[in-house]
């Protein structure tokens, strides 16, 4: 199951490239195709978003704190993975299986962001 997931991930990121140069619009999508690509680019800017604010909260934090977030951002990103294989086996062999996995992993990552943003808060008290 992770050999597939891997592999329809980087069918689906080098896929992206090449399809993303034709302009889908994704508030008019079409094809299963279409709404695989934009839900992948949804996941992407989460993750890149994500990305961005978790550096900038360790940036803020004691040598002490950092482990600690460390720690619990690795084991938040295995709680992710896990929870969408749970979508990979609802829709397992379906078309809309992929789209159902980038949909998921946006909504986590949204919500680690507004953890992320809330801890960012408190910081800059």
């Amino acid at each position: 199951m992770k050999r597939l997931f891997l592999l329809l991930s980087v069918i689906l990121f080098f896929g992206n490239e090449l399809y993303s140069q034709s302009k889908i619009d994704c508030s008019n999508v079409k094809t299963q195709a279409e709404i695989t690509i934009c839900t992948l680019n949804e996941y992407n800017a989460a993750d890149k978003e994500l990305n961005i604010l978790y550096k900038k909260v360790f940036a803020k934090l004691t040598d002490k704190q950092r482990v600690v977030l460390i720690s619990a951002q690795r084991k938040w990103i295995d709680y992710r993975d896990e929870h969408c294989k749970l979508y990979a086996l609802l829709y397992k062999d379906g078309s809309i299986a992929t789209s159902v996995i980038f949909a998921n992993k946006t909504e986590t990552t949204r919500t680690r962001i507004k953890e992320l943003q809330d801890l960012l808060a408190q910081l800059d008290l």
